[in-house]
């Protein structure tokens, strides 16, 4: 795992590192999307270098990391229309190529191996980028899952119903009980992932994530053993990390490891 400090703009960093990489592939990439206030710029710049003929979405395939159950895809609290509203809507992707777990399915346990068949037959995940909750969450794999889990439902926790209450009109009671979820598992096959943390509220599961141990109660901390895994954020989210750590650090970039991080791939 490597960490990178940006004091300016999280979301244009990783914008341009996803144009860099298309260019790099020739524009044919399979991605892992995420949703999230943090995420808004990092969606807005790249819709940015779409319009001024920067970067396409042509060849992309998109699977995004989790969906509530009981919404509607054109539910405004739906994260299919998130990403309309942010992305798909914006850009010339095939809408054949954009995947979302079937949070309609009442068979979840079918619905969430359709979706591991579909990322298996597409040839996995090269780019996964995320955000991290709270508790350390990432997509919505809760504190305790398990880091081999597949895709699966998911009871979410108090402290994210109650963080994502401001996305609903009528607060925490309209926000639904249970997800369909990338698993740990799935998001760590991904080739190369990218998490964007922003904010003091994120500042403990950073800490967790750089110092502290691996294990499930801080899921982000699975990071740890992914050779070619980044987290970038800001200073107030990278706050409880030790001076002489981030020191380590100083000279990550995004796609290639640290040499000289503790944490990093040597």
């Amino acid at each position: 795992m490597n960490i990178i400090l940006e004091e300016n703009d999280l979301g244009f960093l990783a914008a341009s590192y996803l144009k860099k990489r298309l260019k790099e592939t020739g524009g044919k990439m399979v991605l892992g999307l995420p949703t999230g206030g943090t995420m808004e710029g990092f969606y807005k710049h790249l819709v940015d270098f779409y319009k001024a003929g920067q970067i396409s979405f042509k060849d992309v395939i998109t699977f995004n990391l989790d969906e509530y159950t009981g919404l509607s895809a054109t539910s405004p609290q739906s994260y299919r229309y998130y990403m309309d509203k942010h992305l798909f809507d914006y850009v010339d992707i095939k809408r054949g190529n954009i995947h979302f777990p079937d949070a309609d399915n009442e068979n979840y346990e079918k619905a969430c191996k359709d979706y591991e068949e579909r990322i298996t037959a597409a040839g996995g995940i090269d780019l996964l980028f995320g955000g991290v909750g709270r508790n350390g969450h990432i997509a919505f794999n809760e504190s305790g899952t398990p880091f081999d889990i597949p895709t699966h439902r998911v009871k979410l926790a108090e402290s994210t119903r109650k963080a994502n209450a401001r996305f609903f009109k009528g607060g925490i009671e309209d926000v639904p009980y249970y997800a369909l979820t990338m698993g740990m598992g799935t998001i760590l096959k991904a080739k190369e992932i990218i998490i964007l943390a922003s904010g003091e509220n994120k500042a403990e599961a950073v800490y967790h994530a750089v110092q502290g141990n691996i294990t499930t109660l801080w899921p982000v901390s699975a990071l740890k053993e992914h050779k070619n895994s980044f987290i970038l954020a800001d200073a107030k989210a990278l706050s409880l990390v030790s001076k002489s750590v981030l020191e380590e650090y100083k000279n990550c970039s995004l796609g290639q490891s640290c040499l000289n991080g503790q944490n990093g791939t040597k």
